[in-house]
């Protein structure tokens, strides 16, 4: 239903996203991800109170950033954002907190948006734990390997 109200459908009613993935692929894997959140709660799990407000959550933001889509890990903040507050400040938030410059380039995967981040992390880990700081240069073991997930 999202996607009818966000305007995320091609005219051509393809069931085509402006970002094209097809609307049945973005909510399967929607779908796998819901299911896979704090999964010990059970409050995301089929039948849970905050499946079906998940869903739309992450539904929305994916017909509102088209561009981004759904990324797999979202739905851990959005998860957090609807155990404290109603579905449409949730989304609020969400989107709120995935348009700054920090989680777009995650989310994005882009790696010039993520190097100085990496960096600013080494420079931290260096400075706080220089032995292990070490060790991981020693191994070339760098944060793009670690930080991603």
């Amino acid at each position: 239903v999202c996607v009818y109200v966000c305007g995320c459908v091609d005219s051509d009613s393809s069931g085509s996203l402006k970002g094209g993935l097809s609307r049945e692929h973005s909510v399967e894997v929607i779908h796998l991800d819901v299911i896979r959140t704090f999964p010990t709660l059970g409050f995301f799990q089929e039948g849970g109170p905050y499946y079906q407000p998940l869903n739309d959550v992450l539904g929305a933001y994916a017909c509102y950033r088209p561009d981004i889509g759904y990324v797999q890990g979202m739905s851990f903040l959005a998860a957090v954002l609807l155990l404290n507050m109603d579905p449409a400040d949730a989304f609020v938030c969400l989107a709120n907190l995935l348009n700054r410059h920090s989680y777009l380039a995650f989310f994005r995967v882009d790696y010039t948006l993520m190097k100085p981040y990496f960096n600013t992390f080494n420079l931290l880990l260096h400075e706080k734990l220089p032995r292990l700081s070490a060790h991981f240069t020693e191994l070339e073991f760098t944060p793009e390997y670690y930080l991603i997930e």
